[in-house]
C-alpha cells in the first residue's frame, strides 16, 4: 500500500468516526429536548387535572369532552420508555398528541370561563336592553325552526363549538351562534361593535322557539 493510499484510508476512517460521533451527539441532543418536553407536559397535565374550574367544566361539558388522566399519564410513561430506548420519533409523536389534547382542553376551558362571564354580564343588563335581546333571540329561533319538527329537534341543529357556528342577520348586524351545553351562545357584530350574548335553553325554547316559523 502506498503512502497516499494509507493517508486516504486514514482520512476516510477518521471521517466515518466523526460522522458516527456527530450522529450520537445529535441523537442525545434530541433525546434531551424530548426529556425536557416530557417534564413540561407532565406539569401541564397535572395542572389541568387539579384545576377546580376544569373539574366544574367537565361536569357540564358535552358528553364527548372527557378527561382520562390515567390514560394520558400512561401515554407519557410510554413516551419516557421510548426515549430511554432510543425510539425518539415515536416518543415525539406521542408527546405531540398529548400536548395537542391538553391545548384543546385548555381552549375549551377558557371559552367556558368566558361564557360564564358573559352570562353574568347578560343577567345584569337593564330592562332597556330587553327588546334588543329579544330581537337577536328571535332571529336565531327563526333560523333554527323547521316546519313539522319539535323544539328539541331544532335545538339540536345548533353546533356545539364556536368554530362550527351558524350565522344569520338581525337589524343589520351579523349573528354567529352555537350552543355550550344547555346555553345558547351568540356573537353579534354590527355598526355598534361586537357584543356577546347568551341564553339558557329553557328560556329560549319557552319564549322564542315557536312552531311554524
Amino acid at each position: 500500500m502506498s503512502i497516499d493510499q494509507f493517508k486516504a484510508e486514514l482520512r476516510a476512517h477518521r471521517l466515518k468516526e466523526f460522522e458516527e460521533t456527530w450522529a450520537e451527539y445529535e441523537a442525545e441532543d434530541w433525546a434531551q429536548q424530548l426529556r425536557l418536553r416530557l417534564a413540561a407536559t407532565r406539569r401541564k397535565l397535572a395542572g389541568l387535572a387539579s384545576d377546580p374550574a376544569f373539574q366544574q367544566f367537565l361536569a357540564v361539558a358535552p358528553s364527548g369532552m372527557t378527561h382520562d388522566h390515567q390514560l394520558f399519564t400512561r401515554f407519557l410513561d410510554e413516551a419516557e420508555q421510548w426515549i430511554a430506548g432510543g425510539n425518539l420519533r415515536d416518543a415525539e409523536s406521542r408527546l405531540d398528541g398529548v400536548e395537542e389534547v391538553i391545548r384543546r382542553k385548555r381552549d375549551a376551558l377558557a371559552l367556558w370561563n368566558k361564557a360564564k362571564v358573559l352570562a353574568g354580564q347578560t343577567q345584569r343588563v337593564g330592562a332597556g336592553r330587553a327588546s334588543k335581546r329579544r330581537s337577536w333571540a328571535d332571529a336565531v329561533a327563526k333560523e333554527l325552526m323547521l316546519p313539522g319538527r319539535t323544539k328539541d329537534d331544532c335545538w339540536n341543529r345548533l353546533p356545539d363549538h364556536e368554530q362550527r357556528c351558524l350565522e344569520t342577520e338581525c337589524d343589520g348586524a351579523d349573528l354567529r351562534f352555537w350552543r355550550d351545553g344547555d346555553t345558547l351562545m351568540c356573537i353579534e357584530s354590527g355598526n355598534d361593535g361586537v357584543a356577546s350574548r347568551c341564553m339558557k335553553k329553557s328560556t329560549f325554547k319557552k319564549r322564542y322557539m315557536r312552531r311554524g316559523q
